[in-house]
């Protein structure tokens, strides 16, 4: 008898073995775009807190009001640029609002990074230090 074709368990294990490495596969798609999706959101992080030292440098000879949702998260909110080694605060809202950025997008979760982000200005060394709490 002339036997052509494969017999069950051959393709049985074709099968398993096709499996196993469509499961590594997906994983390690899925550990890339985790990765990537971390690396995004701290490079908006970066985003907010340069965009915070425009924000100082705008604000550097005049006094503001600080805001509303500012004052609700923190004690210390910025009134005034902060001097050699003063810390003050100021939220993402007042960024979107001065028009020095929009709305940040959260790639970790698809919506938006919150606008009460607190984000501390130091002046140190004749520097503006900008760091955004999370």
């Amino acid at each position: 008898m002339n036997n052509k074709g494969y017999t069950l368990v051959e393709l049985l294990a074709v099968i398993v073995i096709l499996a196993l490495l469509a499961g590594i596969g997906v994983a390690s798609i899925n550990n890339s775009i985790k990765a990537s999706r971390e690396k995004s959101l701290e490079l908006q992080y970066e985003t907010i807190e340069s965009t915070a030292k425009s924000f100082c440098q705008k604000h550097l000879l005049d006094e503001f009001e600080p805001s509303t949702t500012c004052e609700l998260k923190s004690e210390n909110c910025c009134s005034k640029v902060p001097s050699e080694g003063e810390v003050c605060y100021i939220v993402l809202e007042d960024l979107i609002t001065e028009g020095l950025t929009e709305e940040l997008k959260d790639p970790k979760n698809g919506g938006y990074i919150n606008g009460q982000t607190l984000i501390e200005i130091t002046y140190r060394n004749n520097q503006f230090v900008t760091k955004a709490i999370r």
